[in-house]
């Protein structure tokens, strides 16, 4: 089976400040900035993509914003949907 579309949870961790409102860019995923060492700003988007296809979508939208990526984690193997 090929599990590339299957829904799953991911935690994104980039570099710099974005603010809630721009959860609905991201496919409603909960979007939390908090401080990092040396002053930095590190936000957390946590949440369900649909597929691949929507994970690669939601680091191209960062990409554009020209915010650095951090970290991308599966937070579950699969999500029931």
């Amino acid at each position: 089976m090929d599990r590339s579309h299957q829904p799953k949870r991911y935690r994104i961790t980039i570099q710099g400040h974005l603010t809630e409102r721009w959860e609905s860019w991201f496919a409603g995923m909960q979007i939390e900035s908090r401080p990092a060492s040396g002053g930095q700003v590190r936000t957390i988007l946590t949440g369900t993509l649909e597929d691949q296809s929507a994970l690669q979508g939601a680091l191209r939208a960062l990409h554009g914003l020209g915010l650095t990526l951090i970290s991308v984690e599966t937070l579950e193997e699969e999500v029931d949907g």
